[in-house]
């Protein structure tokens, strides 16, 4: 927990106006959840002076007049412990809670996201890095699912040949569980079940990223399971190539965040009319149904304000089109799931594809999957 206030104040001896509050290190605990920071290292990381064990919060008498930002770890992202302490992250909200009820404060968390948001949103060239090579993997897995890919496989055959390929590729892990959707699965956009088996003639989405060193990549492709598109598969693939093509176009410092999404939703929807699956404006979001961007980071969904693009910024440019099996067109339409996602590093020009490396036109992935080429599972 980080507690910001107005104006410098002692605090613990310290003349500061910001106290990081964190876990003390536990030789127990880190023999079975590994290696805790502690307090010098929160201090090597953060660069804030007064760094306090958790501990301290529930007897330091705090001046609460002068608060400016309080800011609280996400839950998911702490270690509890299983019986409640001062120290844990539930005795410390109880406490904290406490506190702002008898100074009559409240959280100002929002404030506090912005803040963090506004710092993380923009890479240094060493984080640029780590991403890049966190995207490096990624494509390299993309390549290799496939290579893999046949009818009468599963998911998670493929999800296993991904995912080693993360690792013996020097990834930490996956920055998020892998989505490998084929046929109807495609329209689940978080699906991670991965147990179905592939069958020709359906499509593939696989949306993935490898973790390097807590920074990650997110990488979507959708492939044919028989490694050749359809007319009707090729046609939709289009739109949204083209999509994701124009949104790129516009993901360039002085264009506001969601300006990409703008563009790639005006693009589909000529498409999808161009097509006939829609003959109104008003029904392009049946088929896509999500934002097109985010920022990428320490997290896949990174912290960020959504202000104008930057130099420095890492972001994604997701579109996808999602036609179910019942929707209101020609049914040859049906079943028919295609996303493409590619992360993008925001430069004083054109934006840089940083995952150019994954094979994203119809050629390049009707050859990388044509049989001629070798199958790493052969």
């Amino acid at each position: 927990m980080v507690i910001i206030f107005k104006e410098k104040h002692k605090i613990a001896g310290v003349n500061t106006n910001e106290i990081l509050f964190v876990e003390t290190k536990d030789a127990k605990k880190e023999q079975w959840t590994g290696k805790m920071i502690g307090l010098e290292g929160a201090r090597d990381v953060s660069a804030i002076l007064n760094v306090l064990p958790n501990t301290d919060f529930k007897n330091l008498d705090l001046p609460w007049e002068r608060l400016e930002y309080i800011g609280s770890n996400k839950s998911q992202h702490i270690e509890r412990d299983n019986m409640e302490h001062a120290g844990d992250l539930m005795s410390m909200k109880k406490h904290f809670n406490a506190k702002l009820d008898r100074a009559q404060r409240t959280s100002k968390v929002n404030e506090t996201e912005d803040l963090i948001g506004f710092i993380r949103q923009r890479k240094s060239a060493e984080e640029i890095t780590m991403i890049q090579r966190a995207v490096d993997i990624t494509c390299e897995a993309q390549k290799n699912a496939m290579r893999a890919i046949r009818g009468g496989m599963t998911e998670y055959q493929i999800q296993a040949v991904i995912e080693y390929t993360f690792l013996s590729n020097g990834a930490d892990a996956e920055a998020f569980p892998s989505i490998v959707a084929s046929g109807r699965n495609g329209a689940i956009m978080h699906y991670t079940e991965n147990s179905s088996l592939l069958i020709p003639g359906d499509m593939i989405i696989m949306d993935i990223g490898a973790q390097y060193e807590g920074y990650a990549a997110d990488i979507t492709r959708t492939v044919p399971v028989n490694g050749i598109f359809s007319d009707e598969q090729a046609a939709v693939y289009h739109v949204v190539l083209d999509a994701q093509t124009v949104a790129i176009r516009y993901a360039t410092p002085g264009y506001k965040f969601w300006t990409p999404h703008e563009e790639a939703y005006r693009t589909i929807g000529k498409g999808l009319i161009k097509l006939g699956i829609i003959t109104e404006w008003g029904d392009i979001g049946n088929y896509f149904i999500h934002g097109t961007s985010h920022y990428l980071g320490l997290d896949v969904h990174d912290a960020g304000i959504y202000s104008s693009l930057k130099p420095g910024e890492v972001i994604t440019v997701e579109p996808g089109i999602y036609i179910p099996e019942g929707s209101p067109c020609d049914p040859k339409w049906w079943n028919i799931y295609v996303r493409i996602e590619d992360d993008l590093l925001i430069t004083d020009g054109p934006a840089k594809v940083l995952s150019a490396g994954a094979p994203k036109t119809i050629s390049e992935i009707e050859k990388i999957m044509s049989r001629d080429q070798v199958n790493i599972m052969d």
